[in-house]
């Protein structure tokens, strides 16, 4: 049996995340998104040197 009310309830629950999520994202909340910096392990460790 179709259900159509639940369908647009769904698709309005989407939307409304989408529209809540740039809204938050306008104020500063959320987590930051640094896409253009180099993941760094923790630590002051220079890389390991082959000798021979």
């Amino acid at each position: 049996m179709d259900q159509p009310a639940g369908f647009w309830a769904g698709m309005v629950v989407v939307l409304l995340g989408g529209v809540v999520g740039a809204v938050m994202r306008m104020m500063g909340l959320g987590q930051p998104k640094d896409l253009h910096q180099p993941h760094r392990m923790t630590g002051d460790r220079e890389p390991a040197r082959a000798e021979g």
